[in-house]
């Protein structure tokens, strides 16, 4: 008896307190662009390039572009790929037809000048050969375009751009 008296006085010990972690600290910087050599004069004046890009016969892409400013890049892409029309026997099914397009612009400092980086990859002429089947172009140059000026280059495969200022 005396044990079931002493066992009905002592409490039960409390249930432990769970304490939940102290929220993270936070801490925000800006953080610059980064300097280029091309911008130690300050960006570039923003401005807008009309630009058309032909591959053979075909307009790969044409339109306006604005270069310039902070940042100072821009770039357009387009990939297409779709089954062909050739049929490759042996169960290897119709060869796919993958082209693709990329075209940069940079403009440099204060100079009218205009960095240029174009890649056209298109089907190569045997559709059911093992491996890769393309042909692909690239045109890197530094342009001089000042206000209403125009500029081409030309590539191999037929590849011309035509830039002019506005």
């Amino acid at each position: 008896m005396l044990l079931a008296l002493l066992a009905a006085t002592q409490a039960a010990p409390a249930p432990p307190v769970r304490v939940a972690p102290p929220a993270p600290v936070v801490r925000t910087t800006r953080i610059p662009p980064p300097v280029y050599v091309h911008d130690l004069n300050g960006p570039a004046a923003r401005f807008t390039v009309e630009a058309e890009v032909r591959g053979g016969d075909a307009v790969l892409w044409s339109g306006p572009l604005r270069v310039g400013g902070s940042y100072n890049q821009t770039s357009v892409r387009r990939e297409q790929s779709e089954p062909g029309d050739t049929e490759c026997g042996s169960g290897r099914g119709v060869a796919p037809i993958s082209t693709s397009f990329s075209l940069t612009l940079n403009a440099r400092g204060e100079q009218d000048q205009v960095l240029v980086n174009v890649r056209w990859s298109r089907p190569g002429d045997r559709p059911c050969a093992p491996g890769p089947n393309s042909r692909t172009v690239e045109l890197a140059g530094t342009v001089d375009l000042p206000p209403g000026g125009t500029a081409t280059l030309t590539g191999d495969g037929g590849l011309v751009v035509r830039l002019r200022r506005r």
